[in-house]
């Protein structure tokens, strides 16, 4: 279920905590609604950036998990684009929605929100124009201590200790014709087992 503002009243912590997930459809937009900006208008930035009148919103609607990227975006986005310094990030054409993508906002920082909000992410991965190799190598940056290649890029990053992500969204409605890269039912479940195969030889609680 996805909340929104005009359900907030009738929103419960009592359900379980897989019931209720919102969904930030991609970086630009991500960037522009919960990252502050120089822009007049937006209330001034906490200590890591983020709009506090949204993290306030967010608390009251209460949700318990939030999946980050979402929506077609995701099935031509790569992870590695929203890591590391933010100035050195490439800006890409998003070709879901005809439009540019900064990466100003990325994997990090949509968890570091995630704990400011009280809340429990979930990350998507691209099964369009990627695939399982590419989600492996993100359950390792994220998940992973360190002693690999891609944990000990997490920590020179800045995030010694690892996310503990527990949620995985592998892609975005596949069977849909305006998907890029859609896939049949059949050439998803096989790449979807795979990865779930995958995932299991590294995390034990992931779902």
């Amino acid at each position: 279920m996805r909340t929104s503002l005009s359900n907030s009243a009738r929103m419960t912590r009592s359900v379980p905590p897989t019931a209720d997930c919102s969904v930030l459809s991609s970086n630009a937009w991500a960037a522009a609604s919960i990252a502050a900006s120089s822009s007049p208008v937006t209330p001034p930035p906490d200590s890591q950036g983020f709009r506090g009148d949204v993290l306030a919103l967010v608390r009251e609607l209460a949700p318990t998990i939030v999946r980050y990227p979402g929506g077609n975006f995701v099935s031509g986005y790569n992870w590695e684009d929203g890591v590391g310094p933010v100035s050195e990030r490439p800006r890409r054409l998003d070709l879901a929605w005809m439009s540019t993508e900064t990466n100003q906002f990325g994997t990090n920082q949509f968890i570091d929100w995630c704990h400011a909000a009280d809340i429990e992410p979930m990350l998507a991965v691209n099964l369009g124009t990627r695939g399982g190799d590419a989600a492996r190598a993100l359950v390792e940056y994220c998940n992973h201590p360190g002693g690999t290649e891609l944990s000990d890029r997490r920590r020179a990053h800045g995030w010694e200790q690892p996310h503990g992500v527990k949620f995985w969204c592998l892609g975005n409605e596949m069977d849909g014709p305006w998907q890029m890269e859609a896939k049949t039912a059949q050439e998803y479940g096989r790449i979807a087992g795979c990865q779930v195969e995958r995932g299991k030889e590294k995390e034990d609680d992931g779902e």
